[in-house]
């Protein structure tokens, strides 16, 4: 990891030759865009649905449907009779 502060890495960047600089720059921008990515992953994945039944709203649907589908598919819950 470099050490020094984000003013002392800039001014070591801005001493570089233009050629390098450019690099520098673009490698500091894929590392920034890979760190984004990254969290946009981990923010996508904390949005799961938690349930079936948010999958048909706005529908119409018998309830009684529902549930003898959901005691098929899920056999190892307890249900209510």
């Amino acid at each position: 990891m470099m050490k020094g502060t984000t003013k002392e890495i800039h001014k070591k960047i801005e001493k570089l030759p233009l050629e390098k600089r450019v690099e520098a720059e673009d490698f500091i921008e894929f590392l920034l865009s890979r760190e984004r990515q990254v969290r946009q992953e981990k923010t996508q994945k904390k949005k799961r649905r938690s349930s079936l039944k948010g999958l048909w709203e706005g529908s119409d649907i018998d309830e009684d449907l529902f549930t003898d589908a959901r005691k098929s598919v899920f056999t190892y819950e307890k249900h209510k009779s």
